[in-house]
């Protein structure tokens, strides 16, 4: 598999479906990663970086439910959650500290997971639930992944407060 994004990556899948990625580079080692990635679990990491970026209500209504952790909410909190705790400012700046390899292995698995998806074909596309959004993917997607671990604990602690917030809302007349 060539991208002219990406210098060289070979992908090899053995008997068993397991992926053997060989690359010259770290930016090929991401390319080939986020191809493999796509191929095996695209509608988990669209909905992975649509839930992080706070755009469930964008593309699911704001009512509609979302689980966090373990706790059921609306979308519209979910979205407050994620906006007030992975900030794009603060995604930007995790990003620009990353070192020179490690942002072209992100650049390279954002490509391999966008080539991806441009390369489906309808047949393909046909195969995935109509209720399923396919984003293009953005190097902050997967700073986002990694910074909302840090975020987790405080999720269980404020998760109550989302999910009794989710309905009080319609309760209250307006004054």
């Amino acid at each position: 598999m060539h991208n002219s994004l990406c210098k060289q990556v070979t992908i090899r899948w053995t008997e068993n479906e397991v992926p053997h990625i060989t690359a010259n580079d770290y930016e090929s080692l991401g390319f080939g990663y986020g191809y493999v990635h796509a191929r095996d679990r695209l509608c988990e990491v669209s909905g992975q970086a649509i839930t992080l970026r706070g755009e469930r209500s964008k593309h699911y209504g704001a009512e509609q439910f979302s689980t966090i952790g373990f706790l059921k909410t609306t979308n519209l909190n979910s979205d407050l959650m994620f906006r007030l705790r992975l900030p794009k400012p603060w995604v930007a700046n995790e990003l620009n500290k990353l070192s020179k390899n490690t942002r072209a292995y992100i650049r390279g698995y954002v490509a391999g997971l966008n080539h991806y998806v441009s390369q489906m074909t309808e047949e393909e596309r046909a195969t995935i639930s109509p209720d399923e959004v396919l984003v293009h993917f953005e190097e902050e997607d997967v700073v986002r992944a990694a910074m909302r671990f840090g975020i987790m604990k405080e999720l269980v602690e404020i998760g109550p407060y989302l999910v009794s917030s989710a309905t009080q809302w319609r309760e209250t007349p307006p004054h």
